[in-house]
This record gives structure tokens, C-alpha cells and sequence, in this order.
């Protein structure tokens, strides 16, 4: 069988693809890959971040809650204060069952004249405070993510209100 010039022709325009041009395409291709690998490493990196920030302002406000649900005297009802209310051993600490997570918590004590109000209140002498400003601060130096976090939560305890 003889080929005609115009077969031969044809042929030689439809040769395929050649070898630097499938290189050329593999490395582009991988380039594309590892930017978006890299963009999934980082979005875990944020995830584990949000999760670490989210676990301690709710660590944080557990615990100011439980400060502000808990007696402004011991459960005697007598007149010595609640040790974890009490302003002259700042600062508080407890360390979470995690091993990673410490809560610290120091109070003020703030004495307000109801017939002059002034807030936040001067500092008061022992016995007379009516308020106390309470700022709990939730501390996780975890393995995951990335170094040291912190949330700081405050809360204003009035007496009489528990």
C-alpha cells in the first residue's frame, strides 16, 4: 500500500503530545498541589487554634460563673470569707484536669457609697468591700497549634447577690 503526499502530510500535523511538554505540565500540576496541601496544613493549624481559644473562654467563663454562683462567705454562713473570694491571696489558681490548661483569677475588692456612687468604686479596707471585679484568666500553653493562649474574662460580684 502506497501513501499519498497528501496522507504523509497529514500525519506529520498530528503527532501528539511530546516529552518536555508533559514535563512542563507535571510540574505545573505539582506546583498547584502543594499550594493547596500547604492551604489545607494551615487551615488545620487555624482549626486547632479556634478550638484552643473556644475551650479556654469557655474554661474562663465556667469559672466566673461558678464565682459569682458561689457565697460571699463560706458555707457556714459565719463571717470568713470564701477563699476563693478572697482578694488578699491574688492571685488564685487551678490547674484544669487537662494538662495544659491553668485558670487564674484575681479579685479587687471595691467599696461603693450608694449615697455618692462612684464606679467602679474606691478600694476598700478589709470586711466593707460590696463589690468585687473579678478577672478570670484561662492560660493553655498547648502541644497543638501554635505557642502560648490566653482569654482574660471579668466579672463584677455584688453582695448580697449570692
Amino acid at each position: 500500500m502506497e501513501m499519498t503526499v497528501f496522507q504523509a502530510d497529514q500525519r506529520a500535523s498530528e503527532r501528539g503530545i511530546s516529552l518536555p511538554e508533559t514535563l512542563a505540565a507535571l510540574v505545573i500540576l505539582g506546583m498547584v498541589t502543594v499550594s493547596v496541601l500547604l492551604m489545607f496544613t494551615y487551615s488545620m493549624e487555624l482549626n486547632v487554634t479556634g478550638l484552643d481559644y473556644a475551650t479556654l473562654t469557655n474554661r474562663a467563663r465556667d469559672k466566673a460563673e461558678q464565682l459569682l454562683a458561689s457565697g460571699w462567705y463560706d458555707d457556714a454562713g459565719v463571717a470568713v470569707l470564701n477563699p476563693d473570694l478572697d482578694a488578699s491571696t491574688n492571685p488564685h489558681t487551678e490547674v484544669q484536669t487537662d494538662s495544659h490548661l491553668r485558670l487564674v483569677w484575681n479579685i479587687t475588692d471595691r467599696v461603693i457609697n450608694q449615697a455618692t456612687p462612684d464606679f467602679p468604686g474606691g478600694l476598700a479596707v478589709v470586711g466593707n468591700a460590696n463589690i468585687k471585679v473579678i478577672i478570670v484568666t484561662a492560660v493553655s500553653t498547648s502541644a497543638s497549634g501554635i505557642g502560648r493562649r490566653d482569654v482574660n474574662v471579668a466579672v463584677l460580684k455584688i453582695k448580697g447577690e449570692g
